[in-house]
C-alpha cells in the first residue's frame, strides 16, 4: 500500500476481507464475501460502487473453490471480472504468486469519477 494514496480505494475479492483492518481501509462494496453468483442488476451496481468509492487498487484472487471451476470469482461474477479486465492493469508484485493479482487502475478515479463509456460495466 506504500504507492497508494491515502484516498485511494482498495477492493480486495474474494476471500480476504480480513486484510482492511490490516491495511486501515474500508472496503468499498457492502458485501465481504463473493463466494456465490450475483445477478447483472447486482453486479452492475458493484462496478458503479468502485468508481463512486474511488478503487484504484484490486487485490484479486481466481482460484476455485472445492475444486469447482463455477464458483471461481470470474465465473460468478463475470461482468464484474470483464470491467476488472478492461479497467485496471497488474502491477508486479513479487510476493504475491498464484492466482492472486494486484490491479491497479488505467484511468486512476477520483472521488468525484462518474462513470462514462470507458470505464462504465459492460451490458
Amino acid at each position: 500500500w506504500q504507492r497508494s494514496a491515502a484516498s485511494d480505494g482498495v477492493l480486495v475479492i474474494p476471500y480476504s476481507p480480513g486484510l482492511y483492518p490490516i491495511i486501515q481501509r474500508p472496503s468499498p462494496l457492502w458485501s465481504l464475501v463473493f463466494y456465490f453468483p450475483d445477478n447483472t442488476g447486482q453486479q452492475k451496481a458493484m462496478i458503479d460502487r468502485l468508481g463512486k468509492r474511488n478503487v484504484n487498487w484490486v487485490l484479486v484472487t481466481d482460484m476455485t473453490m472445492d475444486e469447482r471451476e463455477d464458483l471461481r470469482f470470474s465465473a460468478t461474477h463475470p461482468l464484474v471480472w470483464r470491467y476488472l479486465e478492461q479497467n485496471y492493469e497488474q502491477v508486479d508484485v513479487p510476493c504475491l504468486t498464484g492466482f492472486a493479482r494486484m490491479l491497479h487502475s488505467k484511468m486512476p478515479l477520483s472521488a468525484a469519477h462518474e462513470p462514462n463509456e470507458a470505464t462504465a460495466a459492460p451490458n
